[in-house]
């Protein structure tokens, strides 16, 4: 990795215009802090400014004493770095979930904060190569299985994920060829988590087959991102044609239109007015939104609730309104 490569990693991921501030997200490990270091150098010669962030969960007693590493690390190079501390309680459950909803939290409120609109974090291939076995084992469709995407948004902030096609023995190269020490989670060694198995037995691959797999795994999961991306243009077109929305929280489905595309549209179509209507967080179960499906498809459908939606309707449409408290 030199600073040519990572210019043409970045440089598709930003807006034309006038060099951004970009927070990073550093958390100590070898992939974040090779990110921050790769960043700052290409923001010197951009003329761009780098921040550099650091989460505490404070959900080991290591965790203080390992962010104040960091800002030692990254204040040795001239890097603007914050540490982000959480007050709350250590979750009783899924704490590697937890952790990360926790991080996202605090990094994008820091920078909504702070009018800072692109945060880089540094995922690299093998963590696309182990999301997408992740969300196979659980049995996701297409959508799951796209896994990450080199630019997405989440409440204003654009993130960045430049590195998404670097393999993890190349960011370590990186930084051990310029003599630098990283930070190792004990956490990410612990077995009883279910990603963390699954880094261990592609660890233990030969080392060339350990590469071909990832490769392949994470070619697999651009490839699901580009179909993801062509069904949701797909649902788009057929949301336009067959449905007209109301102002109190309703909406008319015309099924003699939506009756006529493929059933994978029909139910995205679906699923999509009733996150619209009903508001619902969680996913629609899979199992309950087939059925509704079937019976709008055969006319037998009165009235049904589901995802806090009322859908009623027999003939040539369906009427969803939010269901009333």
């Amino acid at each position: 990795m030199d600073n040519i490569r990572f210019t043409s990693l970045l440089s598709p991921l930003l807006s034309p215009g006038e060099p951004p501030v970009i927070a990073v997200a550093v958390s100590g490990g070898a992939d974040s802090l090779a990110l921050a270091y790769l960043l700052y150098e290409w923001s010197k010669k951009q003329g761009a400014k780098i921040v550099a962030l650091t989460v505490n969960h404070n959900f080991r007693p290591e965790a203080e004493e390992e962010a104040a590493t960091v800002h030692e690390w990254l204040a040795a190079e001239g890097i603007e770095h914050h540490i982000l501390t959480h007050q709350g309680k250590k979750p009783d459950a899924n704490l590697m979930e937890a952790a990360r909803e926790l991080r996202y939290h605090l990094l994008i409120s820091w920078c909504n904060r702070h009018d800072i609109r692109h945060l880089a974090v540094a995922h690299h291939l093998d963590d696309q190569a182990e999301t997408f076995l992740l969300r196979l084992e659980r049995g996701s469709g297409v959508d799951g299985l796209a896994a990450m995407s080199p630019v997405s948004a989440r409440d204003g902030i654009k993130i960045l994920r430049p590195l998404l096609s670097v393999p993890r023995r190349e960011i370590e190269d990186y930084l051990q060829e310029r003599g630098k020490i990283w930070i190792s989670d004990p956490t990410n060694a612990d077995t009883k988590y279910k990603r963390n198995r699954l880094r261990k037995m592609l660890e233990e691959l030969p080392g060339k087959k350990k590469e071909t797999l990832t490769k392949r795994l994470s070619d697999t999961a651009r490839t699901m991102r580009r179909a993801r991306e062509a069904l949701e243009d797909y649902t788009a077109q057929a949301m336009a044609e067959c449905v007209e929305f109301y102002p109190d929280d309703h909406a008319s489905l015309d099924k003699e239109s939506w009756r006529f595309y493929p059933e994978e549209i029909r139910l995205r179509v679906l699923a999509s007015l009733l996150r619209s209507i009903g508001g619902a967080e969680k996913p629609i179960r899979f199992e309950k939104l087939e059925r509704l499906h079937d019976a709008l498809l055969s006319n037998d459908i009165m009235a049904v609730t589901l995802a806090g939606c009322k859908v009623e309707g027999k003939g040539v449409s369906a009427s969803i309104r939010r269901e009333q408290e």
